[in-house]
């Protein structure tokens, strides 16, 4: 039967992910993806109409190659995992956790759509299928469907976009946002019964959120000392870690007043034509000649409640926030060094902490301070501080360790 409407408990989302080029495995094999909150589909099909002498009507036109774009925003379960992660096996300290846990490594993201025995690896692009699945609206959920789910599987799909948002707001979440393209979408009917994964009872929704973020130290350590486990840039902490350890309590307890963090990595690709091919119909060919775009562009911005102006002066000079600490004889005026590492800590097999980790490298930089708000509509003025890296230094795990992962040296494999 043709369904009234289609609604959030009509919807869910698999996932295939590989690291090879192939890509015909059916919909029902891939994973159902847990905390989805919407999905969208942009499609563009490009199209030119061609000029013609001697008539200003364009009779003739073509098509050039379809393009999806999937946008997915969803929660983090403690059970569940991120989007894009890396393997906690690869994930050990030192220069070769480092390198292993790279966005380049070709365990990960990795550099190019060709694949290269010679490197040991033979692996290509990761690429997912993403299935989006439509069910009947008069029952309860996906897995109570008795006629055949819809689906429409959108083939070799690259992650142009991850995106978090870790808000003090109560009772928000942590949302995770996923952007990914191809350039082949399948339809097919499949009965309930063949997908495996589905959802059988509701999730017990314990997902990451502010409490679960660790910034701050524990009780007795320095009020100038960053988190035990997170680690913060020196002028986040010089910016919003203020006083000592009498006036930086609120009711006994320290604060930091960091409001908001967002991370963001945008991935971008190139394609090399190849003339008498099209290389998009055949799932293998798809993403051939698709190379990532160095360096991956890696911000994160933390955003808190201004208590105090920058209390440094703000020399013309440009040492100020490289390494050389504002020295002007400094030789390290040339390189960065600030670390960054985000984490939250759940107990899914409680005692045993269960960490998520976003560990954006030691190679970060201060692009940006933005004071907003304080307007006579009541607001409280805001402070923005916001970093870059151009290291493509981004580790998304979850792990029962935190790793440390500092290195000054180049990424290799």
């Amino acid at each position: 039967m043709t369904n009234d409407r289609f609604f959030y408990a009509c919807l869910g989302v698999l996932v295939f992910e590989r690291n090879d080029r192939t890509g015909d495995e059916p919909p029902e094999e891939g994973t159902y993806l847990n905390g989805v909150q919407s999905v969208g589909v942009n499609s563009d099909f490009v199209s030119r109409s061609l000029m013609d002498v001697g008539r200003f009507q364009r009779k003739y036109h073509y098509y050039g190659k379809q393009a999806f774009e999937i946008t997915i925003e969803r929660v983090i379960d403690q059970t569940s995992d991120f989007f894009y992660h890396v393997n906690p096996t690869n994930y050990v300290g030192g220069k070769t956790g480092y390198e292993k846990t790279h966005m380049l490594y070709p365990d990960n993201i990795g550099p190019c759509g060709e694949t290269n025995s010679a490197d040991g690896f033979s692996k290509s692009l990761k690429n997912y299928d993403i299935s989006v699945m439509y069910g009947a609206d008069n029952v309860n959920m996906l897995k109570d469907n008795t006629s055949d789910i819809k689906v429409v599987t959108y083939r070799n799909c690259l992650i142009t976009n991850i995106s978090y948002n870790i808000s003090a707001d109560a009772g928000t979440a942590v949302t995770e946002s996923i952007t990914l393209i191809g350039r082949v979408a399948d339809f097919e009917e499949i009965a309930e019964n063949e997908i495996d994964d589905l959802p059988s009872a509701q999730e017990d929704g314990n997902v990451i959120k502010r409490a679960d973020i660790d910034l701050l130290p524990p009780k007795g350590a320095s009020p100038k000392t960053a988190g035990t486990n997170s680690i913060l840039p020196t002028e986040v902490t010089e910016m919003f870690n203020l006083g000592d350890a009498n006036t930086n309590t609120l009711d006994g307890e320290k604060i930091l007043g960091v409001n908001n963090i967002e991370i963001n990595a945008t991935i971008n690709y190139t394609e090399v034509p190849d003339v008498g091919e099209w290389r998009t119909t055949d799932d293998d060919q798809s993403n051939l000649y698709r190379y990532v775009v160095l360096p991956i562009e890696v911000t994160c911005a933390f955003t808190g409640t201004l208590r105090s102006p920058y209390q440094r002066d703000l020399i013309y000079t440009d040492t100020t926030f490289s390494m050389a600490d504002g020295a002007t004889g400094s030789t390290d005026w040339n390189r960065v060094n600030k670390s960054i590492r985000i984490v939250a800590e759940k107990f899914p097999s409680a005692p045993t902490s269960t960490y998520f980790i976003w560990d954006i490298g030691q190679h970060n930089y201060l692009t940006d301070i933005s004071y907003t708000g304080g307007d006579t509509g009541g607001g409280n003025t805001e402070v923005t501080m916001t970093y870059q890296n151009d290291y493509s230094d981004l580790v998304l795990v979850k792990d029962t360790n935190i790793r440390d992962l500092s290195t000054l040296r180049d990424f290799t494999y």
